[in-house]
């Protein structure tokens, strides 16, 4: 390799490198700043045929260089022809850059993979790059989402709303073809964190709801469907809580998570203490979640709003668990104990929204009496 200065009309641009999106706001940046102190990087070059030469990288600089009308360019050129070794430096020069997106790495990668010109192993990438093929098959992911939702994803784990990032965007690849971009894009508008995301997900990808439900889930607002699905979790997690108390308990107790509405009745007819709102709070499963149209008709039932009175509906009555049943849960160990655990405060989360919307409900009705 050695320095030499080149006609920049005898300069192409390479149209089959990695890189594809340049800002033009940096590369007016740049400029400026080429005008102020000069080209502190010369560009790296290689000859290619009729006496012309093609970039390896330094695109940008290119790019600066003839908006500022420079006949001349500082070059590194290479004694490099091989093709496959050129992308590979393309590539991995390109990998380094913070403004080089995920998408663009994951073409790079495809293309390496299964492109026309090569089809080299998963291992050789991941030998070359330097990078776990754990690292390029997630990057690969990224292909599964279509052009326009491409373009929304973004490096660095920033949540901003109107793009995903790249951790934003896996915990999207497994829902299924027929909501994976709508629901990107819906996620993306909403600014949702990564937990948030992958939540919803879970929605989408369970067999439990039909397609019908899910299209019903895309219209309505995240906050709703993060709140259902952490409704869902729950009932989940104390479904296999009570299994395991059973198990661990000795015989004699009902295992926690059993039904609620008896035990709360048979409280009720032996005149103890029931708490109306503690740990068999549950949301009521909306009409999406089934299929079913509500029963009744228009938006009031039983004199209420259809969205007040299915907010009411989520809180249960229930008795506090008696004393056998607290040390049946102090004796759960690993596994278990952790999985109720995070069950227990999904369910406190889910709480809190539903008493700040009951707190509104209440300030509204004041209003209206006062």
């Amino acid at each position: 390799m050695k320095l030499v200065e080149i006609d920049i009309n005898l300069i192409d641009e390479d149209s089959e490198q990695p890189r594809r999106e340049f800002d033009k706001t940096a590369i007016d940046e740049l400029a400026e700043s080429i005008r102020e102190v000069g080209l502190l990087n010369p560009i790296k070059v290689y000859k290619a045929k009729y006496g012309r030469y093609r970039i390896v990288f330094g695109n940008r600089r290119y790019k600066a260089l003839k908006l500022l009308g420079f006949r001349k360019v500082p070059c590194i050129l290479s004694d490099n022809t091989d093709e496959l070794d050129i992308y590979f430096e393309q590539l991995t020069e390109n990998i380094q850059r913070k403004d080089f997106t995920p998408v663009e790495e994951a073409e790079g990668f495809q293309r390496l993979l299964a492109g026309e010109k090569w089809q080299v192993s998963k291992k050789y990438l991941s030998s070359r790059l330097g990078k776990t093929e754990k690292y390029i098959t997630n990057k690969l992911a990224l292909l599964v989402f279509g052009p326009e939702v491409r373009k929304l994803i973004r490096s660095g784990a920033a949540i901003v709303a109107g793009q995903l990032s790249e951790e934003q965007a896996l915990g999207l690849k497994d829902v299924p073809l027929a909501f994976r971009d709508s629901l990107a894009q819906k996620v993306a508008k909403d600014g949702r964190s990564v937990r948030d995301v992958k939540r919803i997900a879970a929605l989408f990808c369970d067999a439990a709801f039909d397609d019908k439900a899910k299209e019903r889930f895309l219209r309505m607002p995240c906050h709703e469907l993060v709140a259902l699905s952490v409704d869902d979790e729950r009932r989940k997690e104390l479904a296999q809580a009570a299994v395991d108390t059973k198990q661990a308990a000795e015989p004699g107790p009902a295992a926690c998570g059993a039904g609620p509405t008896a035990a709360a009745t048979e409280g009720q007819a032996a005149g103890e203490a029931v708490c109306p709102a503690a740990a068999a709070v549950t949301l009521a499963e909306p009409a999406a979640a089934s299929g079913a149209e509500p029963a009744a008709a228009g938006p009031f039932a039983d004199g209420l709003p259809a969205e007040a009175a299915k907010l009411l509906a989520m809180i249960t009555a229930y008795r506090a668990l008696p004393p056998e049943d607290i040390a049946a849960l102090a004796a759960l160990e690993g596994a278990a104990r952790k999985r109720l655990l995070a069950a227990v405060e999904d369910s406190l989360a889910a709480l809190s929204w539903q008493a700040a919307e009951l707190t509104r409900i209440k300030t509204v009705l004041k209003k209206e009496r006062s």
